[in-house]
């Protein structure tokens, strides 16, 4: 935990923070101060009013209640904060940490703090580097994560526009068919979202592994001009 950071003013303008209480709203703004490099903290809510709010007039009921609310905010999947258990400990992880940190402070600071001793909830694949504009993101979603870092292996950076194709992917198609498609392009020497995709979509139509050609070959099912790199 740091002794202060810097918050990006764009909290101001969250439509999710915006329908807590104002204490609410100043209890999710404080435990941005509080929580560990990962954006955890021990979830308790008698840890987080004695450490977040300890002279505000309010019971630890009360909290736990607001914390259930910030957790019931959900966008993409993830409330303001999630909170979960291992081991019989409750914890609290804020998905959007990262976001809430100012570009005044860079990224520094995370080299600065000592590393999170609060396990992630379960199912998390923590850092995936480069989602979007290079910003670190912790994603829930197994298949997704696994997706992702295929692509982020053997592709390369992952942008915005290629983040919501790897969604899409990845609300149709298992992980392993994006993997063997990955590889298959690969061979191909196509690196690119779109030749993934086609290949998606033949396996679909016409069974996976239909038209699978050998290293250095032209694949026979599209045009090649419609496997051209995305920019």
């Amino acid at each position: 935990m740091a002794r202060g950071r810097f918050i990006s003013n764009k909290i101001s303008d969250s439509e999710r923070v915006n329908q807590l209480p104002i204490t609410a709203q100043l209890l999710y703004t404080w435990m941005i101060t509080h929580l560990d490099r990962e954006g955890r903290i021990q979830g308790n809510p008698k840890i987080i009013k004695q450490k977040v709010i300890p002279l505000i007039d309010v019971t630890y009921k009360q909290v736990d209640s607001w914390l259930d609310e910030m957790a019931g905010l959900k966008k993409n999947g993830y409330g303001l904060i999630e909170r979960y258990e291992v081991e019989g400990i409750r914890y609290i992880w804020m998905p959007g940490f990262d976001g809430e940190q100012s570009s005044r402070g860079g990224t520094a600071w995370k080299d600065r703090e000592r590393e999170s001793d609060i396990p992630p909830p379960a199912g998390i694949i923590p850092e995936i580097n480069n989602i979007g504009n290079g910003v670190k993101e912790d994603i829930l979603d197994p298949n997704f994560a696994a997706i992702v870092q295929c692509y982020h292996s053997e592709i390369g950076v992952i942008s915005p526009t290629v983040k919501e194709k790897l969604e899409a992917i990845a609300d149709e198609y298992k992980a392993d068919w994006f993997q063997d498609a990955v590889k298959e392009a690969v061979e191909n020497n196509a690196r690119s979202i779109r030749y993934v995709e086609a290949i998606l979509k033949r396996w679909k139509s016409d069974g996976k592994g239909k038209g699978k050609v050998s290293k250095g070959k032209q694949a026979p099912v599209k045009p090649e001009d419609e496997y051209e790199v995305d920019e």
